[in-house]
């Protein structure tokens, strides 16, 4: 389905993730200047290769963080996903979410259970759209389903180093 590369924070790599899975949480768990945004697509990679001993390389795992704002219309993306009905998806193309942008970078742990510090975190700066009638037939799924929400709060830093591919 597809592949990224990710240099560590140290300058080692490549490493290679292929893509495993999709989850979305919303309201967002990830927070830009402080603002919680609608919803947050994570789009799950497992380690698959590297240089040197990449089989014990700690970050088994790179997550994409995209995150959504109301608005208007939604992302064409959004749309594939069939919100209102949850019917049948012909097809999607991940890569829509992935752009070129702007990214944040850390290392940080999984946002459920067991919550292991193993994940290469990749949170783009681009807010993109979702309309309201989107958002609320998700969230009618999750309370339906699980009876709350599906987010996490955002957690402190805990001396984390955060970087970024832009000035």
């Amino acid at each position: 389905m597809g592949y990224i590369e990710v240099t560590d924070l140290d300058g080692q790599g490549p490493y290679i993730y292929k893509v495993n899975h999709m989850h979305m949480h919303g309201p967002s768990e990830h927070r830009l200047d402080g603002l919680q945004d609608d919803l947050e697509i994570h789009i799950v990679h497992e380690l698959v290769d590297g240089p040197g001993d990449w089989r014990n390389y700690k970050e088994k795992l790179a997550v994409v963080g995209v995150l959504f704002r109301v608005d208007e219309k939604s992302h064409p993306f959004i749309e594939k996903l069939r919100p209102l009905d949850f019917g049948e998806i012909e097809g999607i193309d991940l890569s829509e979410l992935i752009g070129e942008g702007n990214l944040y970078h850390y290392k940080g742990s999984l946002t459920n259970p067991p919550c292991a510090d193993v994940v290469n975190w990749l949170l783009q700066t681009r807010v993109l759209p979702i309309s309201k009638e989107h958002l609320e037939s998700f969230r009618d799924i999750w309370y339906e389903y699980l009876g709350h929400g599906n987010f996490r709060d955002c957690q402190p830093l805990c001396e984390r180093r955060v970087v970024r591919n832009f000035h």
